[in-house]
């Protein structure tokens, strides 16, 4: 008989940001492994409250979520409330084994619930915004808070893992007093799916068009570029900024393409970032960059800032840059004017994802840490 697996998590797919794509993987995972898994995340409008996908048992509980790519934390909190009545139903029918924690908030509650109620160890895996001053922007009033309670979820667990150096320090540094090693497990890439192919004149960026993304400076940067040689830019997703960057559209000679929110699943994303010469996000709000990873497998040379976590994934096959327009604007023309550079520093990053981003050998890892516990 199969041992069971209960996972906890608000944002699971189709719910989106960075996290629930890696949050699908370590899920299936488990099911490869042998491991009957149940999910337990957010509902959201017309998704169905239970279905079965890859083998993964997904149950959504009611709640209330505004939009898809993003959760507030007073939204956060209906989700909890909802899921106390499904767990205790779930308990009664089934008999978990041991608990996988997405994020420290706020599932921190849930976790220590199922520990001190129905006796279930836990692992915790920490993602991003839900780590105290990750977010200069967000979350900073609740965060004043959240310390002592995050304290208890990370000293009660079996094992802490989250994608990276920096947030291990940040949990580390404003997390006082805990007494659990934080192992690093970075996030990973499909290096069979991201591949070169035939490279065209692309630039691609991509994520959510917030401040600290910087793309609206790449825009303008681009803009300015005199003799682009035939490379244009492509902006993937939208956001608050969009309207900034239709505007720096109007109003240059440059190709700037906009293709709205794509999901990093559909071919014409993939096949956009396989053509990509360079791949360019001046951001300083990363945890662990999804998109970077995947042009870095898809063969781009890798233009991102040396800022918070970029600096660690990318390290020695990135091209460098401050959030400013004139340092993007440089290194572009740096690139875009001698394509065998641009060609090498691709070539490179791809190397670097398979050595040390492909996918099956990370997502081992947590198998050996839940036949540790389980």
């Amino acid at each position: 008989m199969k041992k069971k697996i209960l996972v906890l998590n608000y944002e699971f797919p189709p719910l989106w940001w960075g996290a629930a794509p890696v949050s699908y993987d370590i899920a299936k995972a488990y099911v490869d492994a042998w491991y009957d898994v149940d999910v337990v995340t957010m509902g959201f409008w017309d998704l169905r409250q239970y279905e079965e996908i890859d083998g993964i048992h997904i149950y959504r509980v009611k709640c209330i979520r505004k939009k898809k790519e993003v959760c507030q934390w007073w939204e956060q909190l209906t989700y909890l409330f909802s899921w106390y009545y499904k767990i205790k139903k779930l308990f009664k029918e089934k008999k978990y084994k041991f608990c996988h924690c997405h994020f420290l908030l706020p599932t921190w509650i849930l976790a220590l619930l199922v520990k001190k109620k129905f006796w279930i160890n836990y692992m915790l895996t920490a993602h991003w915004s839900e780590v105290p001053w990750y977010n200069p922007d967000r979350f900073t009033f609740i965060h004043k808070f959240t310390p002592p309670l995050l304290k208890r979820i990370i000293n009660n667990s079996e094992l802490v893992t989250c994608p990276s150096k920096y947030l291990a320090d940040l949990i580390k540094n404003n997390i006082p007093w805990i007494n659990k090693s934080i192992q690093i497990i970075p996030n990973w890439v499909d290096t069979n799916r991201f591949i070169p192919w035939k490279k065209e004149k692309i630039i691609i960026s991509t994520g959510r068009l917030w401040p600290l993304k910087w793309i609206h400076l790449l825009a303008q940067a681009f803009s300015e570029i005199k003799d682009t040689k035939g490379f244009e830019l492509h902006i993937c997703w939208d956001g608050p900024l969009m309207n900034k960057i239709k505007t720096i559209q109007a109003k240059t000679n440059n190709r700037i393409v906009l293709h709205w929110w794509m999901n990093n699943n559909s071919e014409e994303y993939v096949q956009l970032l396989w053509k990509a010469m360079i791949y360019c996000l001046p951001s300083v709000s990363e945890s662990w960059s999804l998109s970077i990873l995947e042009g870095m497998s898809s063969e781009c040379a890798i233009i991102t800032t040396n800022m918070w976590v970029c600096s660690e994934m990318a390290k020695d096959v990135w091209y460098y840059v401050e959030p400013n327009i004139e340092s993007i604007k440089s290194k572009l023309e740096y690139l875009i004017w001698d394509e065998k550079i641009c060609l090498k520093g691709g070539i490179e990053a791809r190397k670097k994802s398979i050595k040390f981003y492909d996918k099956p050998s990370l997502l081992w890892r947590f198998i050996e840490i839940v036949w540790k516990y389980v």
